[in-house]
């Protein structure tokens, strides 16, 4: 039942302990650990028009997941803070859409257009062991899973320079003013993509064809910490930083959006002033080839010759100042792009 027995079952185990000797101490389990449950409902449609030039789906649905997989809380006196078992409920309600139409279809000729779109909101319904922590993503009821919870960061004091956010009560104060417990907030924003797709084209012409592929995310947010140190001008005088910096402001500067070099950055990993849009389109792919005409094989031994040239991940649109958008994670910390690559093939068939 599980795929991992020590989940379950208590267990001994050693380690460092007290000034780093070796220790040998119990590990809890939850012998009650079980599946999750899972409760779904779809409403789909298939349709064609237009003898079947126009060609597509629609599928609308809602999820409810049961007895999550998740942490529960324990008292330090047992030894451990916390142990896996089932808690709480989340509900995933959305959308799918796909079309395909066949834009032109000669002889010689053909174009199709392509395009597919997803939407998904997700909210917890029950979980008990809320984990709510400023500057973090959180888990809390009612909420969007991983949805950050900040300080609202507005901008740069004309007359100091120092960073400004807006407190509990809405007032906007400098640094002095802030109290991260009191002040954060939920942001109702999420690394999680909301918006998930893609498009192209596929096109043939007299033995010539040309594929493209996009695809797209939207509707999430992700934080950028390598921003964060890049800006931090302590560093200035061992290290490169961003460019951003010749803004800051001064007294003959007053109107920017960069603080003061001298300003009291101690916020920056609380407020949203780093939380950016991630959202992008990329250029997937693209593949240009040529079929030779069989009758330029004809008493050969082969049957087919295609030669092509394909190129991956050719271009992105995005607002993300970071490497690289995709990619399930919070930060653009070990965020590795996805790497532009061009290849050239011949396939023969004999």
């Amino acid at each position: 039942l599980f795929l991992d027995n020590s989940l379950a079952w208590d267990y001994n185990d050693t380690g460092a302990a007290y000034q780093n000797t070796v220790g040998y101490y119990p590990v809890l389990g939850n012998i009650d650990l079980g599946w999750e449950e899972t409760h779904q409902a779809n409403i789909g449609l298939d349709f064609t028009f237009f003898n079947n030039r126009l060609e597509g789906n629609i599928d609308v649905y809602q999820k409810n997941t049961k007895k999550l997989f998740s942490g529960i809380n324990l008292s330090a006196v047992t030894g451990q803070y916390g142990i896996s078992g089932n808690n709480g409920e989340l509900e995933n309600k959305g959308i799918e859409i796909a079309l395909r139409y066949k834009l032109i279809k000669k002889a010689d000729f053909d174009l199709t257009v392509w395009a597919n779109t997803a939407y998904n909101k997700n909210t917890l319904i029950s979980f008990p062991a809320e984990s709510i922590i400023p500057g973090s993503t959180t888990l809390a009821e009612g909420h969007t899973i991983y949805e950050w919870y900040m300080i609202p960061h507005v901008g740069v004091d004309p007359d100091t320079g120092e960073w400004l956010y807006k407190d509990i009560d809405g007032n906007i104060v400098d640094y002095t003013g802030i109290d991260p417990e009191r002040d954060a907030r939920f942001t109702g924003k999420s690394f999680l993509p909301k918006w998930n797709g893609g498009f192209g084209f596929s096109a043939n012409y007299k033995g010539w064809y040309l594929d493209a592929n996009f695809s797209y995310q939207a509707g999430f947010h992700k934080f950028d910490n390598l921003l964060a140190w890049l800006e931090d001008h302590t560093a200035a005088n061992d290290m490169n930083l961003s460019a951003d910096l010749l803004n800051a402001w001064t007294p003959e500067n007053p109107n920017t959006d960069m603080a003061s070099l001298n300003a009291n950055n101690v916020f920056d990993w609380d407020s949203d002033r780093l939380l950016y849009d991630a959202s992008f389109v990329r250029f997937r792919s693209a593949t240009l080839g040529y079929n030779i005409p069989q009758r330029w094989l004809d008493g050969t031994a082969l049957k087919g010759v295609n030669i092509f040239i394909q190129g991956e991940n050719l271009l992105i649109w995005t607002k993300w100042k970071g490497f690289d958008p995709e990619g399930v994670k919070t930060t653009s910390l070990g965020q590795y792009p996805n790497p532009r690559s061009f290849s050239f093939g011949v396939n023969v068939e004999f």
